[in-house]
């Protein structure tokens, strides 16, 4: 991120304060536009469309060196992060799946 900002290293964290705020908000933006894959409501079954996102955000996982290791290594809560939870709970709650499954 440095290399491709033309700065050191070091001068990251003048926008962020940890090493851990920095991974946080590259996990986000790896994920960004990922919720968009489960498509809008009646758009396939939902395992289609859990397999959709499942697809999506390995392949955007995998665009990025160390992708998963990034973002599993993260407890990122920022909109892209959360929007792909709620799609993907979206698509099994208007499946019938309860609570409890």
């Amino acid at each position: 991120l440095a290399d491709a900002m033309g700065v050191q290293a070091g001068a990251l964290y003048r926008y962020f304060a940890t090493k851990q705020d920095l991974l946080t908000a590259m996990a986000e933006h790896m994920v960004d536009g990922v919720a968009d894959a489960a498509g809008p409501a009646g758009d396939g079954d939902w395992s289609e469309r859990t397999a959709r996102l499942a697809r999506a955000l390995r392949t955007a996982l995998l665009a990025h060196r160390d992708g998963a290791r990034v973002f599993t290594g993260t407890h990122a809560t920022g909109p892209n992060t959360l929007g792909f939870a709620d799609s993907l709970v979206g698509v099994l709650r208007e499946a019938g799946f309860g609570d409890a499954e």
